[in-house]
């Protein structure tokens, strides 16, 4: 079972696995945002540079542009993502406002975990957690040079809801709790 390496600066984390919908200010909202923008592509670079390494040593000279785009296609899949994230049990990690999040949520949010990972704990630290979590599917999606997987359109998961664990709740008097529980 893979899991997220431990954080030397939790505030990286923190930032990663904070859903926009916490911050209730507009320029506060806009600020993570950005933030969180940002991360999600850093993260996107790393895992896409991470996947086209690993094709390489894996599969060497079986490996064809169309079948490294294939990759690509299936493992950056929002689907997919949302997969990863489940396997690392984001949802039970992730703060926000709202109990349920949508698919390219997840997804965002577990790009910006591997940026958080990346900033945090250098390049070797997030390509050997990228390397664990993601060889083994890859190694299902190819059999002797060709691609056998599957290809989801996102688009007809983009409504699904993934429930979230830790649900920020704001009072009138401004004091915040989290599933019930004063902070």
């Amino acid at each position: 079972m893979v899991q997220i390496p431990t954080f030397k600066n939790p505030k990286y984390l923190n930032l990663a696995l904070s859903h926009s919908s916490i911050y209730s200010d507009r320029a506060d909202r806009q600020n993570h945002i950005g933030n969180d923008e940002r991360l999600e592509v850093f993260g996107d670079c790393i895992l896409s540079t991470t996947i086209s390494q690993l094709a390489y040593e894996k599969f060497g000279d079986q490996l064809t542009p169309d079948l490294l785009e294939q990759l690509h296609k299936n493992l950056c899949s929002n689907h997919r993502l949302c997969e990863f994230a489940g396997m690392l049990k984001l949802q039970n990690l992730i703060y926000a406002r709202i109990p349920f999040i949508n698919v390219k949520d997840m997804a965002n949010i577990f790009m910006a975990l591997l940026a958080a990972i990346i900033i945090d704990r250098g390049r070797d630290v997030a390509v050997d957690f990228i390397r664990k979590l993601i060889g083994p599917i890859m190694d299902d999606l190819v059999e002797d040079g060709n691609f056998i997987g599957i290809h989801i359109k996102d688009t007809i998961l983009m409504n699904e809801k993934i429930p979230i664990k830790n649900v920020i709740k704001v009072n009138d008097q401004n004091e915040f709790s989290i599933n019930n529980n004063k902070l």
